[in-house]
């Protein structure tokens, strides 16, 4: 996790991020658009194992005044929000056979998508982004209505991993 974390830093110091069009709130997953509510991700997917959070910045650390936040964790995914606040989906591990998968706008992501198709599905810019990044797997796409956004990684030219981000 660290390693990611610091992939991550990394890639929004140096600029290797694409504001665009994306926004986090074009992402559904299994129906859910997001920020969603606690009651209908639990609905959804049943009670999650409640994990405490402990952020040291971004927009779920413990310093928010709507904390404290805890994921509600699942075989591959997570969501994190808190009682106080709406959850948003944290993270999500794509499988190789293309079953988890999440939906933007109305384009399918998944374990099967590569590269070229997502560079087709979110625009020329993000080849440049893989080319000129620190390991050429791994972008951040940056929401254009809010400061947070989403790292995707990539493995052997393949989705393997979808991050939420927030500054911090």
């Amino acid at each position: 996790m660290k390693r990611i974390g610091l992939i991550v830093m990394l890639l929004s110091l140096s600029g290797f991020t694409a504001k665009s069009d994306f926004s986090t709130k074009n992402i559904t997953f299994n129906g859910l658009n997001f920020p969603v509510k606690k009651e209908a991700v639990i609905r959804k997917f049943g009670q999650g194992k409640i994990v405490p959070t402990d952020y040291e910045c971004g927009a779920y650390s413990a310093e928010q005044e709507k904390g404290p936040y805890y994921q509600l964790a699942y075989k591959n995914f997570n969501f994190i929000g808190s009682d106080k606040e709406d959850f948003m989906l944290e993270n999500v591990v794509f499988d190789a056979a293309g079953k988890t998968a999440v939906i933007y706008q109305k384009e399918i992501l998944n374990g099967f998508t590569t590269k070229a198709q997502f560079i087709t599905i979110f625009g020329s810019d993000v080849e440049g982004l893989f080319e000129n990044g620190p390991n050429r797997n791994t972008v951040l796409l940056q929401s254009k209505d809010s400061d947070d956004g989403v790292v995707f990684i990539f493995e052997r030219g393949k989705l393997v991993k979808m991050e939420y981000w927030s500054p911090c």
